[in-house]
């Protein structure tokens, strides 16, 4: 077990007490071996080990562990995101130029335009009720109309 330093690609330098050795692992009944590499990490705080497997050889066991336990801040980074903001949710697909998108100012257009159409059928029947009296409307319910108009 030994201290070692790694600089990552933000030139942030990670410090691991580490050890590196070879294992053999037999699979297949017994019948067949495969040789790779270990590292061992050991966490003074907690007083954890992890170990970490590798087939090819020759790197530095500093830079392996890096990239390992990098990896897992970016699993953990994503869960959290996923469990708190919904990052399932976001599309993966690619946009479709052709579909209907609303214009937000259409909206308030279309209410300010069925308050209008609303406003024009009230003096239409209003109009239409004094001219079934048999009398002409005045000139109160021809300047509502007019407006509404």
């Amino acid at each position: 077990m030994w201290p070692k330093a790694h600089l990552d690609a933000t030139a942030r330098e990670h410090r691991y007490l580490l050890a590196d050795r070879r294992v053999t692992i037999a699979y297949g009944g017994a019948k067949k071996l495969l040789s790779c590499g270990q590292i061992t990490r050991l966490d003074p705080t907690a007083g954890h080990q992890t170990q970490i497997l590798m087939t090819g050889g020759g790197e530095d066991p500093a830079a392996i562990a890096d990239l390992m336990f990098s990896r897992w801040s970016q699993e953990n980074f994503f869960r959290y995101m996923r469990a708190h903001y919904g990052l399932d949710a976001l599309a993966t697909s690619e946009d479709d130029m052709g579909r209907k998108v609303p214009y937000p100012a259409r909206r308030a257009a279309g209410r300010h335009l069925g308050g209008a159409r609303c406003s024009l059928a009230r003096s239409e029947a209003t109009e239409g009720q004094a001219s079934i009296g048999g009398r002409p409307p005045d000139r109160e319910i021809l300047d509502a109309f007019a407006g509404a108009h």
